[in-house]
């Protein structure tokens, strides 16, 4: 009978032992992942301000998909994150199956790279997103939009941006042959609003007629002028030598600029 008192008051003695201790520490704080439910440590190292967050990409991307993200904060926390890619139509990049071939990002679903992303930035609590192995692209454009809803989330600006901090690079083909079989190829590169490489040619089966000492001096004068220029405005059309090929560069200027359409409207 002795040894039981004992031993409850040793369990009692250690119960308020324990509750001392707990009191005297302050709970880890942990964030909610809003995509699988679990609770996680977060690495949260800036003070962040309540409110929700959202950016937009300033134009289509090469691939025809204009980008959203939203970030939700809640008490000093990111908890939640979106993210969104919709075409000229209406139609979000979730609801297109991914094609077979020339498709390179990865094995995953593109939901499965989309909650990597988003499971990356709230577990960090900032955009510096862990890369998703084949869907280089995709991690890039993500990082940026997460960079410019960060940056609002430390000064609690929630008026809606439309930032364009992305290097992307366009390419038109002709849709048909000319009459001697040969179809145009051009490509331009933009960082933000700068165009920064444009390359032009035309090929024949494995032909290109850049191969003629004049005729890649030519293409390097209509390249040359888009350079200067710094838009996708038509260039100078000689009527007298190698009209077909200016006409050419120009449709494809066109193609592009309808690819880069302005997208941001938030």
């Amino acid at each position: 009978m002795q040894r039981i008192k004992q031993n409850m008051i040793f369990t009692l003695i250690l119960i308020f032992a324990c509750l001392l201790l707990l009191s005297g520490c302050s709970k880890k704080e942990l964030v909610n992942n809003s995509i699988t439910g679990e609770i996680l440590d977060s690495e949260k190292s800036e003070a962040l301000i309540d409110g929700t967050y959202t950016a937009t990409s300033k134009y289509y991307d090469p691939r025809g998909y204009g980008q959203k993200i939203t970030a939700s904060v809640h008490k000093g926390i990111i908890t939640k994150v979106t993210y969104e890619e919709t075409n000229a139509q209406g139609t979000n990049r979730l609801s297109v199956p991914s094609p077979k071939d020339g498709w390179t990002e990865t094995d995953l679903s593109l939901s499965a790279i989309y909650s990597k992303l988003y499971t990356s930035f709230i577990e960090k609590q900032n955009p510096s997103v862990d890369s998703v192995t084949g869907a280089t692209q995709t991690t890039e454009n993500f990082k940026s939009l997460a960079a410019s809803v960060f940056d609002d989330c430390k000064t609690g600006d929630t008026t809606p941006k439309v930032i364009n901090d992305f290097i992307w690079t366009y390419t038109a083909e002709s849709p048909a042959e000319d009459a001697l079989g040969y179809k145009g190829k051009l490509s331009i590169t933009f960082d933000n609003d700068a165009i920064t490489q444009v390359v032009y040619d035309e090929y024949k089966d494995n032909n290109l007629k850049s191969s003629n000492v004049l005729m890649k001096q030519y293409f390097a004068s209509l390249t040359k002028e888009t350079m200067q220029k710094q838009t996708l405005a038509p260039v100078t059309v000689d009527p007298v030598n190698t009209p077909l090929e200016a006409a050419k560069y120009n449709e494809l200027l066109q193609i592009i600029a309808n690819q880069r359409m302005l997208f941001g409207s938030v």
